[in-house]
């Protein structure tokens, strides 16, 4: 089989194995738990991700210091080593684009399985879908808003929409990525700071039941009024996270959402990201 076609089936094959539905998120970092694997976010700036395996055990290991959206792909390259058999790999740095001839075999089967357990075409469609938006059509803000709904970053599904699932055309494409995420995230939600390493999450009535990894500094645009001390209100259904922890939050319009919140950054186990009193360097 292809190498290509070998990691897409994979990808899908796995979603179906853990009852993750093809026109849905993936959370990637509860799936790697799944696999009894240990997931820890390293502070080596170095290195995108590292994969450690001990026979049927392993480890993954992704850079604390990267965006939510790459952090995610990351884990998700990593798991497709484990996936392969491939046996312990160093990721200097990864391709999040379309193009990666210079990629051994393992490393094609890794970065493609990432692709398609985070970005599959069902998914990928319903997404858009969901906010009504047009693919002949589309605007910067709606491809933002899929990628976030998604868990990825606006370059990666670009990339992936346009050379992996071919949805849209090259002048499109290449009207799209001139925008900059951060200048979509000030239109769809001015902030009351600058937005730095924080993210945007836009949430609507179709995140309902859905789990966001988010970090302190982020911003969630969407939610209902509530009390969580976690979180700190710049009106207009928008909140910022101030604090670690989870709280499970309203969304506007109906259905509610979990805030899980750590640190930026955050060093050490998964298990332990969104625990307040859990010093980084004990972990």
């Amino acid at each position: 089989m292809p190498v290509l076609a070998q990691a897409i089936k994979a990808s899908l094959e796995c979603r179906l194995k853990y009852r993750i539905s093809l026109d849905r998120p993936c959370d990637v970092y509860e799936l790697i738990t799944q696999h009894g694997l240990d997931l820890r976010f390293m502070e080596v700036t170095s290195l995108e991700g590292l994969y450690l395996a001990d026979g049927a055990a392993g480890q993954i290991n992704v850079c604390a210091h990267r965006p939510s959206g790459m952090q995610r792909f990351i884990a998700a390259h990593e798991l497709g080593h484990h996936i392969f058999g491939h046996g312990a790999m160093i990721d200097r740095e990864l391709d999040y684009k379309e193009r990666f001839s210079s990629f051994s075999s393992d490393e094609k089967l890794a970065e493609v399985f990432a692709r398609f357990l985070l970005m599959p075409l069902r998914a990928v469609h319903t997404g858009f879908k969901n906010i009504g938006a047009v693919l002949g059509h589309l605007e910067p803000s709606d491809v933002f808003r899929v990628s976030c709904w998604l868990g990825v970053g606006y370059t990666t599904l670009l990339h992936q929409i346009r050379f992996s699932l071919k949805m849209i055309e090259q002048q499109q494409f290449e009207r799209l990525i001139k925008t900059k995420p951060q200048q979509i995230k000030e239109l769809i939600a001015p902030p009351d700071r600058p937005y730095g390493r924080g993210e945007l999450w836009p949430v609507d009535v179709h995140w309902d039941a859905q789990r966001l990894h988010i970090r302190v500094g982020d911003v969630v645009d969407g939610l209902a009024e509530n009390s969580s001390s976690l979180l700190f209100s710049l009106g207009s259904s928008r909140y910022r996270a101030e604090n670690v922890g989870e709280t499970t939050c309203p969304i506007k319009g109906g259905g509610s959402a979990m805030l899980s919140i750590a640190r930026n950054p955050y060093v050490g186990l998964y298990k332990y990201r969104y625990l307040p009193e859990v010093e980084d360097a004990g972990i």
